[in-house]
């Protein structure tokens, strides 16, 4: 886990309405204000990790084709921007594309911009959860009050409404639910009749407070909701592409974990499993979609022969077995219905010789989180060791290009991945014989 703050993380897992939230939207890269304002009319969510996939993907295509045939820079440079223009993306100059539709600008964008977008989008989704419950419980709780964080990274702004009570369906919270901006921090907090009168409390209507202000982005300017401080004369407008409640998004966008897996096993192995590795957060919406899917499937005992993809091997596996000629197909790694069904009878027969039900739910983390990856030289596979404790190792066993015809939404298809086909078991001693082949990670010394 990466070691500066993380909203998915620190404000702990999203509420299911959350979830739902990261489904009902789609996939876009925003370069500046002015993009951020057509990404953020709730019609998107923004996943850099999706976007620089796709991206990365095209060039990597075309950059072998160039290499195979003694092509040029310039063959290479036209194919690649052929590819982009061809999913949207037309060229405006300075490095940047447009989408014709949106005006929506894709760059490469510095990490800092990265982490400002992945976590300014996850606090939109959790704070769309939060409205939902809040929206829930107005008859006992009919009053909201804006919180702020209150520290020295606080903008001004956003400190004055810092303590603001209006009633839910007060037009206040029409444009100024929070997150206003980039990088906002700020809350609602749900308070009772009684809390009001307890505490003596002031209740605010924004009557003669709002006002419809034309707002500069860029160079042009965009209608906003201006709100102003009735004591301090603070004005508060929501920065560009804010500015609206989060019931107000569409809902029926494909879901973002679907998008990933789709994306993880299409990409070149390399290259998918480079960037699951550069930003571990992109592993939690794959984690979050699995133990629903997972918990429904344990729950019917009925198999469907549908999956779901849990990540990818490392990039130091993908290599691993190159040097060894075996070439991967994709670098995704994934579980049939089937196969998890067979764990769960596995578990019931308790002979102490498969992995707990806990494990099976967590199993997306588990293999990301592997103690070390073997591979079996007499049965071609791949052996994750899960957790290791003395001389003994939970396991999971994958089979590398495994081909299956599985159920999708549009119907049966083909698919080729890295299967978890088992999990058990294993002594710690028989996984240091000459038959397995260590190429990530390490065991415990005694």
């Amino acid at each position: 886990m990466p070691s500066a703050p993380d909203l998915a993380y620190a404000m702990g897992l999203p509420p299911t309405d959350a979830i739902e939230y990261f489904k009902g939207r789609g996939y876009q890269i925003s370069r500046n204000a002015i993009d951020a304002w057509d990404a953020a009319r709730e019609r998107a969510f923004t996943v850099t990790g999706i976007a620089r996939l796709d991206v990365l993907q095209d060039i990597k295509g075309s950059l072998d084709r160039r290499l195979a045939d003694g092509g040029t820079y310039g063959q290479f440079r036209d194919e690649v921007r052929t590819a982009l223009a061809a999913k949207g993306w037309t060229k405006v100059g300075r490095g940047l594309h447009a989408d014709p539709e949106s005006a929506e600008v894709a760059a490469n964008l510095p990490p800092h911009r990265l982490q400002t977008i992945f976590r300014t989008n996850t606090q939109t989704a959790l704070m769309a959860g939060r409205y939902k419950q809040l929206s829930e419980m107005t008859d006992i709780a009919p009053y909201w009050q804006y919180v702020a964080v209150m520290d020295s990274k606080t903008r001004p702004s956003h400190a004055a409404l810092h303590g603001k009570i209006f009633r839910f369906d007060d037009p206040f919270w029409n444009s100024h639910f929070p997150p206003c901006g980039f990088n906002c921090r700020c809350g609602v907090r749900a308070l009772r009749e009684r809390d009001i009168e307890r505490r003596g409390l002031d209740v605010l209507t924004s009557e003669g407070l709002l006002e419809e202000i034309e707002q500069p982005v860029g160079r042009s300017t965009r209608p906003a909701t201006m709100f102003t401080d009735p004591t301090t004369g603070i004005r508060m407008v929501p920065d560009p592409g804010f500015g609206r409640r989060p019931d107000l998004a569409a809902w029926s966008r494909s879901s973002l974990a679907e998008t990933l897996g789709h994306k993880l096993e299409a990409a070149e192995p390399a290259l998918a499993a480079g960037v699951m590795a550069g930003d571990p957060r992109l592993q939690a919406p794959l984690a979050q979609a699995y133990r629903q899917w997972a918990q429904e499937v344990l729950i019917s005992g009925r198999s469907t022969n549908a999956y779901r993809v849990l990540g990818t091997v490392t990039p130091k596996v993908v290599q691993a077995l190159k040097d060894m000629e075996v070439d991967l197909v994709s670098s995704a790694l994934a579980i049939r219905d089937v196969e998890l069904l067979h764990l769960a009878r596995e578990t019931k027969k308790g002979r102490g010789a498969a992995i707990s039900r806990a494990d099976m739910l967590e199993l997306p983390a588990r293999l990301a989180g592997a103690q070390a990856v073997f591979w079996d030289l007499e049965d071609p596979a791949l052996v994750y060791v899960l957790r290791q404790s003395g001389q003994d190792a939970d396991k999971a066993i994958v089979r590398v290009n495994w081909t299956a015809r599985i159920r999708t939404a549009t119907g049966r298809e083909a698919i080729t991945a890295n299967a978890v086909r088992t999990a058990g078991k294993v002594k710690v001693g028989d996984l240091e014989s000459r038959r397995y082949r260590l190429i990530d990670g390490g065991l415990e010394e005694e």
